[in-house]
């Protein structure tokens, strides 16, 4: 059978599709995974948050301390976040090195592109199934292995960035 003239369905990827996520980790475990795609504002990272605080009671029922980046949207909710009860930490002005997550976020991007999701739906489910996984708690304790020591060599460089 001669099939030169059939034609053959590609199915193109969506462009610029693009979904945000929170998500809280910790030594004991994390949140779900919150997707959204609205860009993030003051009031919608505070309800985001809001949403979460029983998972995060559950992984700390004895209280917890919520850290955040200087990301203005955070600065602008903690008074929010304060009024719901959120014991704070304030780091100085530039500090990813302090910041379990912002290697987890990097990771979590690693593994999604490897899936090359070509839709919102398989975008959303390659987040979810990563997530999941990075989130173990056998799998986050590489994030807070040496935390206490980036912590004791920022104070030494006056919160200067660590290099590295």
């Amino acid at each position: 059978m001669d099939r030169s003239s059939e034609k053959v369905k590609v199915e193109e990827p969506v462009r610029n599709v693009k979904l945000n996520c929170w998500g809280a980790i910790s030594a004991r475990g994390a949140t779900s995974l919150h997707i959204y795609k609205e860009n993030l504002k003051a009031d919608k990272y505070t309800k985001i948050v809001e949403e979460h605080i029983e998972e995060m009671e559950e992984l700390y029922p004895d209280g917890f301390t919520y850290t955040h980046d200087n990301l203005p949207v955070h600065i602008a909710a903690e008074s929010d976040l304060e009024e719901d009860g959120l014991d704070m930490v304030l780091f100085p002005s530039y500090s990813p090195d302090l910041s379990p997550i912002e290697n987890l976020w990097r990771s979590l991007k690693y593994r999604v592109a490897g899936d090359n999701p070509r839709t919102e739906l398989q975008l959303r489910k390659s987040l979810e199934k990563h997530w999941e996984i990075i989130t173990r708690p056998e799998n986050l304790s590489p994030y807070f292995g040496n935390l206490a020591d980036r912590y004791r060599e920022c104070i030494q460089e006056s919160g200067e960035r660590l290099p590295y």
